[in-house]
């Protein structure tokens, strides 16, 4: 008896100890050829994800440097600064307002032959003007794409280059009229240093730490680490001669670990006595887990609330996941609205008027359409007299006057470029446009602005001119903004401070502009 207790002991004990072993191995087996291969698969699909955001960031800011250049690019004034170069028009209309105002390092124009008529390098930090001599020999590689590109509209060409062992973001397009066509007036380089700005702001979006590596050009990739991804974005010349080095979030896991031995042998024995009794409990945070899975993809990306989890590794996880959801969609609202808006006066940029008066046309289909541009009196000459801080301080107030008017319809108000702006107006009934135009004026005059060089009376005053259209169409869009500035300019013409506006039918007279007398304000 004593024997077969013992034999049953050490049978219990053997069966145990192997019970043990089989466990420990059949977890190691499966987490080899299962667990760890769908962990480490997982990893590298979200370090995926994550260089994805990062070039998703990057390439907003270069759609960000090329909207700019397309605004100074499609502008009238710059093709006659080309054809005839004017001091004034640097000094008015780019400055050293346009450098740190886009954060730009060089500014370059060039004739429709590539020679240079005009540039600049400007170092923001020292806040003086430097050579760009360094710049000199990469401006025919940087025209090279802009000169075999079709002439018919503007369309900038955003490449990273290295310069003197340095990363900058450029710029290079060809200048064109302001409706952003016939595009052989010239060429123009924007030029943009990458600096560790540029870097927070990647990680502010992303929250992902990135290096930016320079060498013209790189003849092979660094080598390949772990959890270190390289994106390599082409120049002009098509090398990847910058490289951003990404440290990833995610890890790769480690396959086994000592303590995690350890560990598990624990809890094998453990389990060997408590597993009935454990199996509720086991089974409880399995199911939570697989819950706050299908939670988080039935809210698209939301965990819910840490306060429902039972370990502080899940309470601590879902609390980081959300924080990360919603700081990058805090980041993307506010990229989508710098992308939508002029950033001095806050007003909508001539990208959002395209949209929304498209949207009009085409969607909303309005039948009565006004458009109204109007443009600062004597702007220049307020410059010149108080500066162009309180320049950029008036734009700011006639953009708040503007934004004021009463209107029953739909409206867009929004920087046109330099001292114009544009009022868009859409409803079903016909506009009084004469009414409105004088409503415009009206509140400018409100504002008092003292303007002392004005030769029209002492305070800002505006011209305006003004088209309406009955049921025009997308293919009428442009002749839209034609009839306005053709408008604008009899106003000006005849003397500022006063209106004109036009009654035109799409589709009738698209090559004649009426010439009603301009109305004068007193």
């Amino acid at each position: 008896m004593l024997l077969s207790n013992i034999s049953i002991r050490w049978l219990t004990a053997i069966t145990a100890t192997c019970v043990v072993v089989c466990f420990v191995v059949f977890y190691l087996t499966f987490k080899y050829f299962w667990s760890f291969e769908r962990e480490t698969q997982h990893a590298l699909l979200l370090q995926h994800e994550e260089s994805k955001r990062v070039e998703t960031v990057i390439a907003l800011e270069k759609q960000e440097m090329g909207s700019s250049m397309a605004d100074y690019a499609a502008w009238n004034d710059m093709a006659d600064y080309i054809v005839s170069p004017d001091p004034s028009f640097v000094e008015d209309s780019i400055g050293i307002h346009a450098f740190t105002s886009q954060s730009l390092d060089g500014i370059f124009i060039f004739a429709p032959d590539a020679s240079l008529v005009w540039g600049m390098q400007y170092d923001d930090e020292a806040g003086q003007q430097i050579s760009y001599d360094s710049f000199i020999p990469y401006f025919p590689v940087m025209l090279r794409e802009s000169q075999r590109s079709s002439a018919d509209m503007v369309d900038p060409k955003v490449r990273f280059v290295v310069i003197d062992q340095e990363p900058y973001l450029a710029a290079a397009s060809r200048v064109c009229d302001s409706e952003g066509f016939n595009c052989d007036k010239g060429f123009l380089i924007f030029m943009k240093k990458v600096r560790s700005q540029f870097e927070s702001v990647v990680e502010q979006a992303t929250g992902i730490d990135i290096d930016v590596l320079s060498r013209a050009p790189f003849t092979s990739l660094p080598a390949k680490q772990i959890n270190v991804t390289y994106l390599t974005p082409l120049d002009f010349q098509g090398h990847a001669s910058v490289l951003f080095k990404l440290l990833h979030q995610v890890k790769l896991p480690d396959f086994i670990r000592t303590d995690e031995v350890i560990a598990l042998i624990c809890f094998s024995l453990l389990l060997f006595f408590v597993s009935l009794l454990m199996v509720g409990y086991l089974v409880r945070p399995i199911t939570q887990a697989n819950m706050a899975l299908e939670n988080f993809k039935a809210s698209r990306g939301k965990m819910p609330d840490e306060s429902l989890f039972v370990s502080r590794e899940m309470k601590d996880f879902a609390r980081a996941i959300n924080r990360i959801i919603a700081e990058l969609e805090e980041n993307r609202n506010k990229l989508r609205w710098q992308s939508d808006h002029d950033p001095l006066t806050r007003l909508s940029n001539r990208r959002k008027l395209e949209r929304e008066l498209k949207h009009f046309i085409a969607e909303l289909k309005y039948d009565w359409l006004a458009v109204y541009l109007i443009d600062v009196d004597y702007f220049k000459l307020y410059n010149d007299y108080y500066g162009h801080l309180e320049g950029d301080e008036v734009l700011k107030s006639v953009a708040q006057a503007l934004e004021q008017i009463d209107f029953s319809g739909d409206k867009v108000v929004a920087r046109f470029g330099g001292e114009e702006f544009c009022v868009v107006l859409a409803g079903d009934r016909e506009p009084d446009t004469g009414h409105y135009a004088a409503q415009l004026c009206a509140q400018i005059r409100q504002l008092a602005i003292p303007h002392q060089r004005s030769p029209l009376g002492g305070t800002v005053t505006v011209s305006i001119g003004g088209v309406n259209a009955f049921q025009a169409g997308l293919d009428d869009y442009l002749h839209l903004f034609h009839h306005a500035d053709a408008a604008l300019y009899q106003a000006k013409h005849t003397g500022r401070n006063r209106y004109q506006v036009l009654d035109w039918q799409p589709g009738k007279q698209k090559n004649h502009i009426g010439s009603p007398l301009p109305h004068k304000l007193s």
